[in-house]
């Protein structure tokens, strides 16, 4: 196998980690979840944002990171969300 294939084929294997963080009161330290996919991340930071949680964010291995007015249009649905965590 070549360099290419096989640096291809271990790109496939690796799989994105997206991390949902959250305040959940004052004085209490963050929590931090890990999911597979970007959309069970979406659906707990949603989760979180409809309970008035604060301080809610989504990161990837890649280092983005969406949170704030961005981060509630998407789990709105007013905006859509890219692997990349970039709203549009």
């Amino acid at each position: 196998m070549n360099a290419a294939c096989h640096a291809g084929r271990e790109q496939k294997d690796v799989a994105m980690v997206y991390v949902v963080r959250a305040t959940v009161s004052e004085g209490v330290r963050p929590i931090a979840l890990r999911f597979d996919t970007l959309d069970k991340a979406l659906r707990q930071a949603r989760a979180f944002i409809e309970r008035g949680v604060e301080s809610v964010s989504i990161a990837d291995g890649d280092g983005h990171q969406i949170n704030g007015p961005e981060l509630a249009a998407c789990c709105r649905g007013e905006k859509s969300l890219s692997s990349d965590l970039k709203a549009s």
